[in-house]
């Protein structure tokens, strides 16, 4: 149970990440941020290594290793590569792709993630501390929602009311899929 305390004090850390970089202290944010995420890492590290195990057939945790893996690259894609590429292209704020689905779809890959790697590891621990970490990294990202997006980013307001929160819709997903290569929708030919 320490070990899952210890992973809410990361959110507490990347938060103060945030509120770092709202104020343009960039050494700040990206020191809290990455001992926020290690953090966290270790905690999950140490809890799969010594947690309690469930009895999970061999066929559910070979399926449940493909999704962990594809939650695992969107979190990876959605959080890293999809804000680094708006980084260098001068964008602040970020609606196209992942972020056309949801304002924080970090959130639903992260608790995917644990969820499915819970039943890869048959891991019961990692299964409870996923869960409390999820509603961790929700109220993380509605402090950031009422704290600092709106302090950073031009027209969050704009934005907040055209994509939801957390939970995708039709429409959401619609634009996701159109814009996941950066808003240009590209019709692929064969040369013949």
């Amino acid at each position: 149970m320490e070990l899952i305390t210890v992973g809410v004090v990361g959110f507490a850390l990347m938060f103060a990440s945030d509120v770092c970089g709202s104020r343009n202290n960039f050494k700040g944010r990206n020191f809290l941020a990455f001992f926020g995420v290690l953090i966290l890492f270790s905690s999950s590290v140490y809890i799969l290594t010594y947690g309690e195990g469930m009895n999970i057939s061999f066929t559910y945790r070979i399926i449940s290793g493909l999704f962990t893996l594809i939650f695992l690259f969107l979190l990876v894609y959605s959080v890293v590569i999809e804000v680094n590429k708006k980084r260098e292209e001068d964008e602040k704020l970020i609606t196209t792709g992942t972020y056309a689905l949801t304002r924080h779809p970090g959130v639903i890959w992260f608790l995917l993630y644990y969820l499915f790697g819970s039943i890869l590891f048959a891991n019961y621990d990692i299964l409870i501390a996923g869960l409390v970490w999820s509603i961790a990294n929700v109220i993380y990202v509605l402090l950031q929602e009422k704290l600092v997006f709106n302090k950073i980013f031009d027209n969050y307001d704009v934005y907040t009311k055209t994509t939801p929160m957390l939970l995708p819709n039709i429409t959401s997903i619609r634009k996701c899929i159109k814009t996941l290569n950066g808003g240009h929708n590209e019709r692929f030919t064969s040369d013949v």
